[in-house]
């Protein structure tokens, strides 16, 4: 039965969402090997945002590991401490998502098309999304009640998996404007880092506030409704290596 959880809430939303993005890119696919790199990619870096957030939060909050346990066991938490580690921790993730899609996909030639840089974000994401979830559902099963482990794992594996890969989406969109219009701010790719940070702080302390799921939601759905759209622009579906061979 724990199996079959599982598969339905952290493995099927992976699924889903990683299908419905490669429909989405059928007028000039990616290639599957290199988004497997992607996804595997974005499993490496789960473990290492967990690292770097663990030692940067060590020093100032030793006790920082017990604010989670207490969410977990329901019980009184202190929210300083668990605030700045929420805020810390979307900072880092984000950033890491950021230089990786830059520092590994920006200028391979397959990178073509505005949306493009939207489906390495969102490969990427949905590999980091992997080990979250599953840390989270590990985590969950162990220390907490049935009832919040049961709503816990479905809200991660629907809500928090939107939200990964809306702000990865559009930081992958803001880096595809950067490499290929010519009528883009400077700071379009900062613009986009800067809203994909927004989103996941606003998320990650709505979560945790009495009723703050609803706002969370709304939020989430919100920024996907504007990733669509952006995704839905013209500029974004061509192909510029082709465009860029007819104007010349």
């Amino acid at each position: 039965m724990i199996i079959l959880f599982y598969f339905l809430f952290v493995i099927c939303p992976i699924l889903f969402w990683l299908g419905y993005f490669l429909v989405l890119d059928k007028r000039e696919p990616e290639p599957k090997k290199f988004l497997l790199k992607i996804f595997f990619l974005g499993i490496g870096i789960a473990f290492f945002a967990a690292a770097v957030e663990t030692l940067a939060l060590f020093p100032f909050f030793p006790n920082i590991e017990l604010e989670f346990k207490a969410i977990a066991n329901e019980t009184d938490s202190k929210t300083l401490p668990l605030f700045i580690g929420l805020m810390i921790g979307a900072v880092v993730e984000e950033l890491l998502k950021f230089f990786s899609i830059w520092e590994y996909s920006y200028y391979r030639n397959d990178f073509n098309q505005i949306l493009d840089g939207t489906i390495y974000g969102i490969t990427l994401a949905l590999g980091f999304v992997l080990i979250e979830n599953s840390f989270y559902f590990l985590s969950l099963y162990l220390n907490s009640s049935k009832e919040l482990f049961i709503a816990a794992v479905i809200t991660r594996g629907i809500l928090t998996t939107l939200m990964h890969i809306t702000t990865a989406g559009i930081i992958g969109y803001g880096l595809g404007r950067k490499k290929f219009t010519k009528d883009h701010s400077k700071k379009t790719a900062l613009y986009t880092l800067l809203l994909a940070v927004f989103i996941h702080v606003g998320f990650n302390l709505l979560i945790f506030l009495p009723g703050g799921i609803i706002a969370a939601f709304i939020l989430v759905a919100i920024s996907f409704l504007y990733l669509f759209f952006l995704l839905n622009r013209t500029e974004t579906k061509l192909v510029w290596r082709i465009v860029n061979r007819i104007k010349n």
